[in-house]
């Protein structure tokens, strides 16, 4: 995957643009829905770190996402 760098980051609250690269794109021309929940993931565990200690586990849980409408590449 891609590095991810937040443009905005505080005490719970996150925000990090991501570029659709061809190597994302599924099979229809839209970002992939794996790398959709990946990226999403990743965000969450640094938003959730910032109000919970280092050597604290972190468990999220239950990632459920509902995909409206695909992303075409080359956007951010």
């Amino acid at each position: 995957m891609a590095s991810l760098s937040p443009s905005t980051f505080n005490k719970a609250v996150s925000s990090t643009p991501f570029s659709v690269k061809p190597a994302f794109i599924n099979f229809f021309g839209g970002f992939h829905g794996g790398a959709i929940a990946s990226i999403a993931e990743a965000v969450l565990v640094a938003t959730a770190r910032t109000v919970v200690v280092e050597d604290k586990e972190l468990f999220l849980g239950e990632l459920s996402i509902s995909y409206l409408s695909s992303a075409p590449k080359n956007v951010v």
